[in-house]
């Protein structure tokens, strides 16, 4: 049976239900209080590094990314269950999840507490009331009040209640921006423990080209060696180092140890926790045709004209970032500046010389490309970089995303999430087919978008298509 109120429907499997307040991980920190540093008292404008004491773990909060109206199935109930399993009761703090929902009509949720908590109640399955935290518009509006209406949209601000929350919650050093239709195949910790591993080793020299490829390894060769060396050899004399020209910003981050790149020997930044982790390329949206390349409120100079500021961009938005880089577009945004979503982590980090790291990660296609084929047509850029002219990612381009594991719209991950879930879709799963052909395998991935994971009927085929 369901309840509509709240979207809590039960499967036949009777599961209890479990009040995860009692074990969030609040409890673990406190019975283990030297184990992490539970925040300071630092504001924003203070741009506190990103380092905690060094006794101390550095602690990460992923915000799951909901809404009101949204109706929670099995599959959905079951993917934040082991969020919460696998992240905050297995790490006992060093990760807390929460269900961070936008609350998008006009209820005053602020009025009192039990119009804050009336909401949850009758918006989220019970054993998500007390990892839930609510934001409106409302409440970024008064936060951000230079930002213009259009800034303030969810689509162009996502990252703004983020900020917020961050300012609210001092005891993380990182947050995960994480989507509601994306799934992991495999283990959540694992995963982010990896992205997390590599990000930190990677040198800052020529950092910021390899963010700009997507990493192909049949074409690119060995990510530390061949890759790195190509793409310094195509932009020699030309390498990112520290932050770039840009007269609208006051860069904050580090300076580099030595006047150019070509004197480093891969020593600055190796150790270094990563400000930004992303899952896709950071590609230069200038001139790319992009949709959103010229979403850009305020950075304004004498010295600089409009459209000059240096900025990246990344599809999807499921990314981390430090504290600091939080900080910083916190204030950026309290003087009015701010970019599309896709483009404000990025850029951000890029003009305030912060480490940046788009994490390979596998993705997987519909046909059979070799590694020039996918260079080709994904890396097609000026200097076989992903941005600028020729990118994939241009308006009418992004077509050629169809067929992979991971965009905005893309037809593999539904159909390959409901054939691993022992549903038929194009041909392949339900009772019959695995009866023949046995259960479909795949390997660790993350997948994005899926959208309503439930049973098929019998020649159902999922499908994804661009808005255009």
């Amino acid at each position: 049976m369901a309840d509509e109120d709240t979207g809590d429907e039960r499967s036949e499997v009777e599961h209890a239900v479990v009040d995860l307040a009692a074990s969030r991980p609040e409890l673990t920190v406190n019975k283990r209080g030297a184990r992490f540093h539970l925040g300071d008292t630092a504001s924003a404008a203070d741009h506190p590094k990103n380092v905690t004491p060094k006794d101390s773990e550095q602690r990460t909060a992923l915000l799951l990314r909901s809404y009101t109206g949204k109706v929670y199935n099995d599959n959905d109930k079951q993917v934040i269950r082991s969020l919460i399993t696998e992240l905050s009761l297995q790490t006992g703090g060093e990760y807390e999840v929460f269900l961070f929902l936008h609350v998008k009509d006009d209820t005053d949720i602020w009025a009192s507490e039990e119009a804050y908590r009336h909401v949850i109640e009758t918006q989220v399955p019970k054993e998500f009331w007390d990892i839930t935290v609510l934001w409106n518009t409302e409440k970024v509006k008064r936060a951000y009040p230079k930002l213009t209406p259009k800034a303030l949209l969810v689509h162009n601000g996502q990252f703004s209640p983020v900020q917020i929350f961050m300012q609210e919650h001092r005891e993380f050093d990182f947050v995960w921006n994480w989507e509601l239709d994306s799934r992991v195949i495999g283990h959540h910790y694992d995963i982010l423990t990896k992205l997390a591993e590599f990000s930190r080793k990677q040198p800052r020299k020529g950092l910021w080209e390899r963010n700009e490829r997507f990493y192909i390894p049949s074409f690119h060769g060995d990510y530390d060696t061949e890759f790195r060396e190509t793409v310094e050899q195509i932009h020699a004399g030309d390498l990112i180092w520290g932050a770039p020209h840009a007269p609208a910003v006051q860069a904050i981050g580090p300076k580099p140890p030595l006047p150019t790149p070509e004197k480093d020997r891969y020593k600055w930044g190796v150790g270094e926790e990563a400000d930004l982790i992303t899952l896709s390329p950071m590609f230069n949206p200038i001139n790319s045709n992009w949709i959103l390349r010229n979403q850009v409120w305020g950075y304004r100079s004498r010295e600089m004209a409009w459209g000059d500021l240096p900025r990246r961009a990344s599809i999807i938005t499921q990314l981390r970032a430090s504290r600091r880089l939080m900080d910083i577009m916190h204030v950026e945004n309290l003087r009015g500046n701010h970019l599309a979503s896709e483009m404000v982590a990025p850029t951000v980090a890029l003009v305030h010389g912060l480490k940046a790291v788009y994490a390979p990660m596998p993705v997987l296609f519909d046909l059979p490309w070799d590694g020039a084929q996918l260079a080709r047509w994904f890396n097609g850029g000026p200097k076989g970089d992903s941005g600028s002219f020729g990118s994939a990612m241009g308006w009418g381009q992004e077509g050629r995303f169809q067929g992979s594991t991971w965009y905005f719209r893309a037809v593999p991950p539904q159909r390959m999430y409901n054939n691993w879930m022992g549903y038929e879709d194009t041909g392949i799963g339900g009772p019959q087919w695995e009866a023949e052909h046995g259960r479909a395998c795949l390997p660790a991935l993350i997948l994005h978008p899926i959208k309503e994971v439930k049973q098929t009927e019998a020649g159902y085929s999922s499908d994804s298509k661009l808005p255009y």
